[in-house]
């Protein structure tokens, strides 16, 4: 297919040395663990067995607990201490902090006809049941929900107040405005923010590559365009680089790559694999805390 013009390239630092941690899974045989990579030290700091999708922020993580005893999202420090449910149903994941990490999103099928809703939480820091977020009084049908910087919350969905027609990435915000479609097909997902821009993934090109767009659709250009599977793009918190998953060199790594796309390199291996079915890498997450 056709690429879309590229907009202006953002401003991009000098690549030194990387700080902070990634949060990444990898499939453990049954289902997915959690692992925590310290890039100042170059090693593995934290492994959270039965979690996956983690979101790290300010020294704290949010992941959904798939097994041994852990069924809901759970917070904890980044080692893996100090756990708690906050959440109360087996089938809540992908929970995302807000900027501010008072609240949270998440997406469940726990209710009704067992299709994916988008939830807000207002206090993250326990346990609570919550209904869906709304728009015009109808619950907000949707699936990996991500916080941008400017606290829309970006989703993959469809139009569904208005036939559900019209698919594709959309941002809604909590306090039930009508959600702004974003791109228009149905297969990207939303993995991350660069500031108020959606990363997403997209097999749009022909195979997974890191994509980027506005919340109106301007800017919409691809990051990377390997014949691998790219995918699950995150931001550095100082927002000056991206990470993000590869398979190009053979085996499941962790790239880094500058806002624009470029100096694109390995950072680190996981060390294993992703699932198949509902543990395919593209349902997964990666997050880059301070």
């Amino acid at each position: 297919g056709t690429t879309p013009a590229a907009a202006p390239a953002l401003a991009s630092a000098p690549a030194g040395p990387l700080a902070g941690k990634i949060a990444f899974t990898r499939y453990n045989g049954n289902g997915m663990d959690t692992l925590v990579y310290d890039l100042a030290a170059d090693q593995y700091v934290a492994e959270i067995p039965d979690t996956r999708q983690p979101d790290l922020a300010g020294g704290l993580l949010l992941v959904n607990g798939t097994g041994g005893g852990k069924d809901s999202i759970l917070r904890m420090t980044d080692g893996g201490g100090n756990v708690r449910p906050i959440t109360k149903h087996p089938e809540d994941a992908y929970p995302q902090w807000s900027p501010s990490m008072a609240s949270m999103v998440y997406a469940s099928t726990a209710f009704g006809d067992r299709r994916s809703r988008l939830f807000w939480q207002e206090d993250a820091s326990a346990q609570f049941e919550v209904g869906p977020m709304l728009y015009d009084k109808r619950e907000l049908f949707g699936d990996y929900p991500v916080y941008l910087d400017n606290w829309r919350i970006a989703y993959q969905g469809c139009n569904t107040w208005a036939g559900a027609s019209k698919c594709g990435i959309y941002t809604a915000d909590t306090r039930g405005s009508q959600p702004i479609q974003a791109t228009t097909l149905t297969a990207d997902i939303p993995t991350g923010n660069l500031g108020s821009q959606i990363l997403f993934t997209s097999n749009r090109s022909g195979n997974y590559d890191v994509w980027i767009a506005g919340v109106d659709g301007s800017g919409l250009r691809p990051l990377t365009d390997s014949p691998a599977n790219d995918g699950l793009a995150v931001a550095s918190p100082d927002a000056t680089q991206l990470a993000f998953v590869s398979n190009r060199g053979g085996v499941w790594s962790v790239y880094a790559m500058n806002t624009d796309g470029t100096n694109q390199r390995k950072l680190f291996d996981i060390n294993g694999q992703y699932g198949s079915g509902d543990y395919e890498w593209y349902r997964e997450r990666i997050s880059w805390g301070p």
